[in-house]
């Protein structure tokens, strides 16, 4: 299992604008990918890059492999070597476990969102669609789906306030009380996008306008929801009109600026709440030294789902425990995939030998066709129920922990080498 290997960089290590610099867009990942399969000693690889995590999945071709070296090579390769002690790496047993909780959302910002399990997905497909997915990532990735809704139906991780923009929506009814006659604006159509404004209908919120670089898809949205649409050009200098302002981009650049919006936002007599749940940022940091203005960034939601950490601390016991139960059946049944093609060898030699001595029998014994071939069959059907034997035999053994993984792969060679 030490094949299966997580690099990575996340909240828990650096803050929001360091991270930023570790997004890996989209767009660019199919080609990555390619190259870092293309990394001699990789068979497999997938790419999950987020606003709270970038991290790289990968195989190697064999356990005997020095991962540190390979790790180095893929931090090169995405441009990152320079910055590499930041990045942790886990293998075998630990990557599973981390790649687990990943997904169950355990390591999110925000404890029980269920954004992350979409975004797996969506890695998981992008990696499949670029052939840099074999045996061992599916098999990681549908165990992890598994244990997901184990988690899911088993704990109450999930329920209430359980995603960075259901939480950004919460915080500015906490600070308002009353969100209904605030002017409200949303940047962006995306996921998260749609996701804040729904939650702002569900808190009330009435006077909300979305705009969006691409005006169509301002449109489209507007109408879905009954809202109006605002000029993206007019973002920066019109910016003081709004009481509360979400940015859910996927700009590469910021889109409100400091030297633009200054003079405006100085003059109000009112607080403008920004906030900013894209990732690259979506608005210049220093803007926060302007009087008035609040800037509530992916750090400001850091600090603040603490206390939803410390909430959900009983329901992140149960779900932990669901995951490392999760863990040891995956590494049973990895060990066990890992030496079926030695049963299937051990199936073929049995077979050539019984063919070999039954031969001699019907030779020996002058048996006809017909009932050769019945002898056959029959012996082959034998064999093959033996080997289901043992094979059944073998994993139950291994879930016992009696020997090594190792220590069955050798045992099954030798035996192997009984029938030559």
């Amino acid at each position: 299992m030490r094949r299966l290997n997580v690099l990575g960089i996340s909240h828990k290590r650096v803050n929001q604008e360091n991270l930023s610099k570790f997004y890996i867009n989209e767009k660019e990942i199919p080609e990555l990918l390619k190259k870092i399969t293309s990394i001699n000693g990789v068979d497999e690889a997938m790419i999950l890059s987020t606003c709270n995590r970038t991290e790289i999945y990968f195989v190697t071709s064999n356990k005997r492999i020095d991962n540190k070296y390979i790790s180095d090579l893929i931090m090169k390769e995405l441009g990152f070597y320079n910055d590499s002690m930041l990045f942790y790496h886990y293998d075998g047993k630990k990557a599973v476990r981390h790649i687990f909780s990943v997904a169950s959302s355990l390591d999110s910002m925000v404890v029980g969102e269920n954004e992350i399990t979409g975004q797996f997905k969506k890695a998981f497909d992008t990696a499949v669609k670029s052939g840099t997915v074999k045996k061992i990532l599916y098999f990681v990735f549908r165990e992890a789906m598994v244990t997901v809704k184990r988690v899911q139906h088993t704990s109450d991780i999930s329920k209430g306030t359980v995603s960075v923009g259901r939480t950004a929506v919460m915080e500015m009814r906490r600070i308002f009380k009353d969100i209904s006659d605030k002017k409200i604006l949303v940047v962006g159509a995306g996921y998260m996008a749609e996701l804040v404004l729904r939650v702002l209908i569900e808190n009330g919120a009435e006077r909300v306008f979305i705009s969006n670089r691409t005006y169509e898809k301002a449109k489209k949205l507007s109408e879905k929801y009954g809202f109006e649409t605002f000029d993206f050009n007019l973002l920066n200098e019109s910016i003081a009109e709004f009481d509360a302002v979400f940015l859910a981009t996927s700009s590469s650049k910021p889109l409100l600026h400091y030297h633009n919006i200054k003079d405006s936002i100085s003059k109000i007599n009112k607080k403008l709440y920004l906030v900013d749940i894209s990732l690259p940022p979506n608005v210049e940091v220093k803007i926060k030294n302007i009087k008035n203005v609040v800037l509530m960034n992916m750090d400001y939601f850091k600090k603040l789902t603490k206390k939803n950490i410390n909430a959900r601390r009983e329901n992140m016991r149960v779900a932990s425990s669901i995951i490392d139960d999760s863990v040891i059946k995956f590494e049973n049944d990895f060990a066990f995939n890992e030496i079926i093609p030695l049963f299937e060898m051990m199936k073929k030699k049995a077979i050539e030998f019984s063919e070999n001595e039954l031969a001699k029998t019907v030779r020996m014994n002058k048996i006809d066709l017909k009932t050769e071939q019945v002898m056959r069959n029959y012996n082959t059907m034998l064999i093959d129920k033996l080997i289901k034997r043992h094979m059944s035999m073998v994993k139950n053994l291994m879930g016992m922990k009696k020997m090594k993984s190792d220590s069955f792969a050798d045992m099954i060679e030798m035996l192997i080498k009984t029938y030559e």
